[in-house]
């Protein structure tokens, strides 16, 4: 018989091996203590994360938009006599109209009316910075015209004292370079030009006086920028077939500030609403 036979299945027998459990348990048994940190990171790990990971707030609203009727009659509407000769059409479509709520020019108005572009936070050694949307005791302000002219989003490191002294550093990108700039001041308001813009600092007098001193960190973005970010997280979908309300859903890190973001948005849409309706009927 050639080695080849020997080797194939019917030339010998199958042999199983038996697993012993017992020995295998105690041979990992040996490395518990390294399961048990394994463990105990993970779950500390995820406490860390959870603590300090920016909560998103989901803020809900609805909005009756109203179509212009084309079965009113000249009798009822004097402006539907003028749409039954065709002179004008007053014909609102509803998908026009949602897609006007959703427009970047309406929600940039909103994010320059509410200065969305500036931010200012409580700033930590560790985790998230707490955002500080109404509750900040130093207002930061930059106009949006200038905001829009930065090459990249400028950063303010803020220490204001129970005496109202505030150090201000400001970093930002000029030519393509990154710079800083700091100053001290006595007292706010107070306003310090720099090459990519005047950024005014006035007390928040609906804040408490401080009771220890405080770091701030104050973010300033192009208004365009912001625009397209809450462009992303707004969501207007018709909330059925048969009305006319929109549901309007916004995410965002601060509640206050989603339910401030919403009432603008139907407030300078019904705005606007109400000017183009003079405007036409005034040209009629």
């Amino acid at each position: 018989m050639t080695d080849e036979q020997k080797n194939t299945p019917s030339g010998t027998e199958q042999r199983e091996e038996n697993v012993d459990l017992y020995a295998l348990f105690f041979k990992y048994f040996a490395y518990w203590p390294w399961f048990v940190a394994s463990v105990l990171v993970c779950i500390i790990s995820a406490f860390i994360y959870l603590r300090y990971q920016a909560p998103v707030y989901n803020v809900d609203a609805a909005v009756l938009i109203k179509e212009g009727d084309k079965k009113s009659g000249s009798s009822n509407n004097p402006m539907g006599a003028l749409q039954d000769l065709g002179m004008f059409s007053m014909t609102n479509n509803f998908d026009n109209e949602v897609e006007i709520l959703k427009s970047r020019t309406l929600i940039k108005k909103v994010v320059n009316h509410l200065n969305l572009y500036i931010s200012v936070a409580e700033e930590r050694m560790f985790g998230y910075n707490t955002p500080l949307y109404k509750s900040t005791p130093v207002k930061v302000y930059m106009t949006p015209e200038e905001a829009d002219n930065l090459e990249e989003g400028v950063e303010l490191h803020l220490k204001y004292t129970m005496n109202g002294k505030l150090d201000v550093k400001v970093e930002y990108m000029l030519d393509e370079e990154k710079q800083e700039t700091e100053v001290s001041f006595d007292s706010i308001p107070a306003v310090f030009p720099t090459p990519v813009g005047v950024f005014s600092f006035t007390k928040n007098d609906s804040v408490p006086p401080l009771e220890e001193d405080m770091n701030l960190v104050a973010y300033v973005n192009s208004p365009t920028d912001v625009t397209e970010s809450y462009v992303e997280n707004l969501s207007v979908e018709p909330t059925s077939k048969t009305t006319t309300i929109a549901a309007i859903s916004l995410q965002n890190t601060v509640k206050q500030r989603g339910i401030d973001f919403i009432n603008c948005l139907v407030d300078f849409y019904n705005l606007d609403a109400n000017d183009e309706k003079n405007e036409v009927a005034q040209k009629s």
